[in-house]
């Protein structure tokens, strides 16, 4: 298996695995994973920009040619008022099903987290969807602490 930067020649197969992460997440919470109609497209558009990005890395694993997981990471920034207003932000880590629980995740983590380094990024954060304990338990193996939790209201 090989981890490599996403390109633009693989965006299609990242949003297809996208979709799998989607339902996945949008049976534990249907309330929240609700996709547009053009949510696959937007999420194309989304990937090829963070492709170009300086302030982002997407990964892609491989196995035999096929993209089997992706991570996105992100470069963000708080206002101004923070000492260290950036920071680093895990938005995705998606590993297909028949792959995950066998260090797969720990892998692609550890380069997400050179990647950081080599930014001088020494925050990193990330959300978990609340009832998704796999995911939970994953980060808190990897030395993750919960420091917020996020509510929402929906009328």
């Amino acid at each position: 298996m090989e981890i490599i930067s996403a390109t633009d020649s693989q965006v299609f197969e990242i949003v297809e695995l996208w979709k799998e992460f989607w339902d996945y997440h949008q049976k534990m919470d249907p309330k929240f994973f609700v996709m547009s109609e053009d949510g696959p497209s937007k999420f194309e558009e989304y990937l090829r920009d963070l492709i170009k990005s300086d302030d982002a890395q997407v990964l892609v694993v491989l196995d035999e040619g096929q993209i089997v997981a992706y991570s996105i990471a992100q470069i963000l920034k708080r206002p101004p008022i923070a000492k260290h207003p950036e920071y680093g932000f895990i938005s995705h880590l998606c590993v297909k099903s028949e792959y995950r629980r066998k260090g797969l995740g720990k892998q692609i983590l550890d380069k997400i987290l050179e990647w950081f380094k080599s930014r001088q990024i020494d925050r990193i954060e990330l959300s978990v969807v609340a009832k998704n304990q796999i995911a939970y338990s994953f980060w808190k193996k990897q030395g993750f602490e919960i420091f917020l939790h996020r509510m929402f209201l929906a009328k």
